[in-house]
């Protein structure tokens, strides 16, 4: 196979493409990736967040996460905090109005992922999911 033009036609569908399909991974990042990310971690129990641990899992400069929590702070998304324990750590947490928010965000992503999913049809979205955990695995290997 060809994986020069392979790899080459792929990168001129992703440019060319406006289609949801690409939206949403932008999703996963600045505010509506941070309140997602808060939303879940709150859901599955997990620890308090500090800015730099979203920085981290998120892959954003701490800059750029400063400028991101001062914009949903100021919405009322979410509050920070000096953690009791620890007076050097600032924690993040959602407020009730960044759960309702969240929420939504993670409710529009859904809906704009079934309605790519039933244009393509069950085998094909099967195939599309199989094929993109390989790709996961193999970018991992790397």
């Amino acid at each position: 196979m060809d994986y020069a033009g392979e790899v080459s036609k792929l990168i001129a569908v992703m440019k060319g493409n406006k289609h949801p399909i690409f939206e949403l991974a932008g999703l996963e990042k600045g505010v509506n990736g941070i309140l997602r990310l808060l939303w879940i971690n709150e859901l599955n129990n997990g620890e308090i967040l500090s800015p730099g641990e979203i920085s981290s899992i998120q892959d954003i400069s701490t800059g750029r996460i400063a400028t991101t929590l001062k914009s949903l702070e100021l919405k009322n998304y979410i509050h920070r905090d000096i953690d009791s324990n620890d007076r050097r750590r600032i924690s993040v947490e959602l407020t009730d109005i960044g759960r309702i928010k969240a929420r939504s965000v993670f409710e529009e992503a859904q809906v704009k992922a079934k309605k790519i999913f039933e244009k393509i049809g069950d085998e094909d979205a099967r195939e599309f999911i199989r094929i993109l955990g390989n790709l996961a695995n193999a970018c991992e290997e790397e």
